[in-house]
């Protein structure tokens, strides 16, 4: 669970503390840690009771000085966010609110909510409270919130770097004139500022330093280092020491080098040496020692990896390694694939390929390579060390971490490679994203297939095997990815089946896995949320229309 989630059902928890027991705020959130585990639940009490009345959906919350809910009107076309207190929920209207940031952090001021109007992803940034307060004040060509911090609310305005704090109206610049972020760096954050890179310290944003002269493309994260290319060649640069006394160690690592590439296995590095001869050189930082390879190939399209029955403590990267590289490149990331051996053979797999999709198997027995990429998919083929391929699949998903094969731009079906590296089916039809996910006791493991890309059948497995073999339906007709692991609610999952797609809502229901029992909690329901206490659900439609609260007994 994320931080901000794990502080969210501790509000949650927290606002049924203040319900019941009339708390003090502040002795509140000092007990909310210990909210946050409730005694364990068994059931829902349904149909609950209704906190707001309103055709609302897209439910969302935001925290400040208590948990504010906020939602959409499924009446209205025009761009509208309603805000409401949780404990005394009294819906008031933002007008305009296209994209919107909804503040996570505990304080002493409402929930401060950040928007920009229609589906724009830069613009004017507009800034409200959760009383539907629009504040006098806005940032132009700003983009949403990527971080927030008790420091405010870090975000890109042109191209400068701020951080803002909303109530007070303070915008501290950290940088103008930022031609890249790389967040969380060696020891630091790094900014690339008019051809240098400026390290700031992780915690507090204040600057500690520059390194870099004409910085060339983007730095390599290789052996706990940021290494880079400038005007002097190529170095690396981390930053280390105590809050508000860091400092920066720079190194040289090849005055000659240029055009810096692909990083293999986190700690091989390869780039041009000398540059002006496009000679390959690859660098490995637990060494510190660069080597040139009589090999012919551009960095950026090149990669190694150690031959797994190299029988050695101490490969040598010319003598103990296979060498791929792209060559006649498609200009989409792709090109024809050359694998070179440690023995020296050279074999050409096939055109379409993809480097970073391409290894050679844990036990040495055969290589794994994607071709034919086409859109978002390609063909998985198994080869070995003569160069012969085999078809594994077509259709393979590109930039899943996943095996998802026979991909038809909606679903497709979720594989593994079995130890003799065949292929193996595990989910028909599965969706990209959410098909299967653990528990926070990863005692059962859910899966969601069968799917159309809007429904599927949700299932429970609780075997703790990997190939889903022991499955049983939970489910079906469920709406993607409207389901979920209630964890601090109850020991149980709840989903919205029985779809209506006229209306995008279904039936919410829940089951509880420790005890064996299905309950549904209300029919009508277009979203949810687990909260500490129970669960938070919208009707939009008919006379059951609001925002209502199941909770936990």
């Amino acid at each position: 669970m994320s931080s901000r989630g794990q502080v969210f059902h501790a509000a949650l928890a927290l606002a049924t503390v203040l319900t019941t027991a009339g708390c003090d705020i502040v002795q509140g959130f000092q007990n909310a840690g210990d909210a946050l585990f409730p005694p364990q639940k068994t059931y829902l009490e349904t149909p609950g009771f209704r906190l707001a009345e309103g055709s609302f959906y897209r439910l969302n919350v935001g925290i400040g000085d208590e948990l504010y809910l906020l939602a959409r009107s499924a009446d209205e076309t025009v761009p509208a966010l309603y805000a409401m207190r949780y404990l005394d929920p009294k819906p008031c209207r933002i007008e305009g609110v296209g994209r919107y940031w909804s503040t996570g952090l505990p304080s002493e001021h409402p929930s401060q909510i950040l928007f920009l109007e229609g589906d724009l992803r830069r613009g004017t940034l507009h800034f409200a409270d959760a009383h539907c307060n629009v504040h006098d004040f806005v940032i132009e060509d700003a983009e949403l919130p990527m971080q927030e911090t008790e420091l405010g609310l870090l975000l890109f305005a042109g191209t400068s770097l701020v951080l803002v704090k909303p109530v007070s109206k303070d915008v501290r610049t950290i940088a103008s004139g930022v031609q890249a972020l790389y967040m969380n760096g060696p020891g630091a954050h790094f900014l690339l500022v008019g051809g240098k890179l400026e390290a700031y310290d992780v915690a507090t944003w204040s600057y500690i330093g520059s390194v870099g002269e004409n910085v060339v493309g983007a730095p390599r994260t290789v052996g706990g280092s940021f290494v880079f290319q400038d005007d002097t060649g190529v170095n690396r640069v981390s930053a280390s020491g105590v809050i508000g006394m860091q400092r920066l160690t720079v190194e040289s690592i090849d005055e000659e080098g240029c055009r810096l590439g692909w990083v293999s296995g986190g700690s091989v590095l390869s780039y041009y040496s000398p540059c002006a001869d496009s000679t390959l050189a690859l660098w490995e930082a637990s060494t510190n020692k660069t080597t040139r390879p009589d090999y012919v190939a551009d960095p950026v399209y090149f990669a190694v990896e150690r031959d797994p029955e190299a029988d050695t403590t101490s490969p040598k990267l010319d003598q103990d390694y296979f060498y791929y590289s792209l060559r006649d490149l498609t200009g989409d990331g792709g090109g024809t694939l050359v694998v070179r051996t440690p023995s020296g053979d050279e074999h050409v797999l096939g055109t379409g390929a993809r480097l970073d999709q391409t290894n050679f198997d844990n036990d040495g027995e055969y290589g794994l390579a994607l071709l034919d990429v086409a859109g978002e998919a390609g063909r998985l083929v198994r080869w070995d060390r003569e160069g012969t391929t085999e078809t594994l699949a077509t259709g393979v998903f590109y930039g899943s971490s996943d095996l998802l094969v026979n991909w038809n731009g909606v679903v497709g079906d979720r594989a593994r490679l079995t130890d003799e590296g065949e292929l193996e089916i595990l989910l028909e039809r599965v969706p990209r994203r959410d098909h299967e996910y653990q528990d926070i006791t990863r005692r059962w493991q859910a899966t969601f297939d069968d799917s159309d890309g809007i429904t599927g059948t949700l299932s429970i497995d609780s075997s703790g095997s990997r190939t889903f073999a022991n499955r049983r339906v939970i489910a079906r007709n469920v709406r993607h990815p409207r389901h979920q692991f209630l964890d601090v609610v109850l020991p149980g999952i709840a989903y919205i089946a029985n779809y209506d797609p006229m209306h995008d809502t279904g039936r919410l229901e829940y089951n509880n896995l420790e005890l064996g029992f299905r309950g549904v909690v209300s029919d009508g329901v277009a979203d949810f949320i687990p909260a500490g206490n129970g669960i938070l659900y919208t009707i939009p439609f008919g006379d059951a229309r609001g925002v209502w609260l199941a909770r936990a007994q």
